[in-house]
């Protein structure tokens, strides 16, 4: 079973979006900040992330940069989630990164097509976000 780690504040959006993740069969990890991401990057073996932009104390911009530094191997296998897509961060990590940007609100099919595709699943997708 894949594992996808959800690093997103909004305590409401990461439930669902993490409900919709473990409806399609993955193990979802999931936390509000950068320092849970950083402890479960250090204990787990993590197949993706969704990564929100804009969280606390740093911005999920900057910690992608250091989780690149510490676990290269994440590479492609990191995907943004933003409210702003259009941004000049955004825009510049779009062209120096792999990985998707998904513009909130999003379709979370869109989501779950990218996290097959970047943990080497190959299954049909049709997944309701909860509410």
């Amino acid at each position: 079973m894949k594992t996808v780690l959800v690093v997103e504040d909004d305590p409401g959006f990461r439930f669902a979006l993490t409900g919709a993740l473990q409806h399609l069969g993955f193990r979802v990890l999931a936390t509000g900040s950068p320092d849970g991401a950083y402890d479960m990057l250090d204990r787990e073996r993590i197949d993706a992330i969704l990564l929100d932009v804009r969280l606390p104390v740093a911005s999920g911009l900057a910690l992608h940069r250091a989780m690149l530094r510490r676990w290269p191997g994440l590479a492609g296998r990191v995907a943004l989630i933003t409210g702003d897509p259009d941004s000049e961060s955004v825009l510049a990590w779009r062209e120096q990164n792999e990985g998707a940007v998904f513009a909130k609100p999003f379709q979370p099919e869109d989501v779950a097509l990218w996290v097959l595709g970047a943990t080497g699943e190959d299954r049909d997708v049709a997944v309701p976000l909860s509410r």
